[in-house]
């Protein structure tokens, strides 16, 4: 006997229901959704982050900013897939008309970043626009990834990344040379 399992993104407005509705054509099986994934409350995909850095070409235009530095990021904790030691997509999700994919760092390393290339099934990048960087209440490090392509678009697409962990100091056999001038 195979399972076959269903990966599905919310987008905000969604309940059990819809989503029921859509892949069983029934709002009633929307219970067996709920028993097949009982770790997953479906709740709200955005909350409000202090956001200690970002990059991009849209970073300062991003539509999700708020007032005293603080900007809309998915709900940090929905998930976790690890990619690995340390390092996990934690949630992905659709806020308005952009794809949102966020890491965790769980190490407490000063420089833990890392980035990834969303690519279409022809290999092309996908248009990153903003990079936001954030910690929570428990000073757990997230970066979030934001990606200009719709829910329609998005199955094929496969992710490359690059991730960097570390602690506060390297040990090692290392010299480093520099000139000094006036």
């Amino acid at each position: 006997m195979t399972t076959d399992n269903i990966i599905h993104l919310t987008t905000e407005g969604e309940r059990w229901d819809t989503i029921a509705w859509r892949y069983y054509g029934s709002v009633n099986e929307a219970g067996r959704i709920m028993k097949a994934n009982p770790g997953v409350p479906l709740v709200p995909v955005d909350t409000a982050q202090y956001i200690l850095g970002g990059s991009g070409k849209d970073f300062e235009t991003y539509s999700g900013w708020l007032a005293g530095g603080e900007a809309l990021t998915l709900r940090p904790g929905g998930w976790e897939l690890p990619l690995m030691e340390g390092v996990s997509i934690s949630s992905a999700g659709f806020m308005g008309d952009q794809f949102h994919l966020q890491l965790r760092f769980d190490g407490d390393g000063p420089d833990d970043h890392g980035w990834f290339d969303l690519l279409t099934p022809m290999g092309g990048a996908v248009q990153n626009p903003v990079n936001l960087s954030f910690r929570d209440e428990d000073g757990t490090k997230y970066e979030e990834r934001v990606y200009n392509i719709s829910p329609e678009d998005l199955p094929g697409c496969t992710l490359s990344g690059v991730f960097t962990t570390g602690g506060y100091l390297l040990d090692g056999n290392w010299k480093v040379t520099f000139s000094l001038e006036k």
